[in-house]
């Protein structure tokens, strides 16, 4: 014989998290003015991301082709004068400067919604200027710099602040 609880016979009251919505969590249904926590559901977080991604990976690639070509020039025995060891650094710069803009572009970007409209939070002020920084530098070193990196990066001086600017201004008209 097996033994059943026996039932209340209060009613159960809400507790007061969720009487004051703290545990409710709505979602969009694609309009852009959800009213929870939440505003895009998952699908359309996977659609900002692609976009965004699309758009950084020519850089990207920039960056990949110029980190190949050092490791294949990384083991010549060749003396270098301080221009020919220039591009390196601008190599490295750059790298920094394409994960803060892709890492700062994957937080504001949102899919059917207007995008980069408010403020950001404010540690992406100060990476913003980091970005900036590196991006300057990393052109100068090009200009300064001899050898075999300066055509990729070269490509990824011009490249970068265009594609960004286009990923924002996507994100800001819609």
């Amino acid at each position: 014989m097996m033994l059943q609880p026996k039932p209340s016979k209060r009613p159960l009251k809400p507790s007061p998290v969720t009487k004051r919505g703290l545990l409710r969590l709505t979602f969009d249904n694609g309009s852009g003015f959800g009213r929870g926590r939440f505003v895009k559901g998952p699908s359309m977080r996977f659609q900002s991301v692609f976009f965004v991604a699309f758009f950084m990976a020519i850089p990207a690639t920039c960056l990949i082709y110029a980190w190949r070509k050092w490791n294949q020039m990384r083991n010549a025995p060749a003396q270098q004068s301080w221009r020919e060891k220039l591009p390196t650094v601008g190599l490295c710069l750059a790298t920094l400067c394409l994960l803060l803009t892709s890492g700062f572009l994957f937080q504001g970007f949102h899919w059917g919604v207007q995008s980069f409209a408010s403020p950001p939070p404010g540690f992406w002020l100060t990476l913003n200027w980091v970005s900036l920084l590196s991006w300057v530098l990393a052109c100068l070193t090009i200009v300064l710099g001899k050898g075999k990196l300066r055509f990729p990066l070269f490509v990824w001086c011009l490249g970068m602040p265009l594609l960004a600017w286009f990923v924002i201004t996507m994100g800001y008209m819609y």
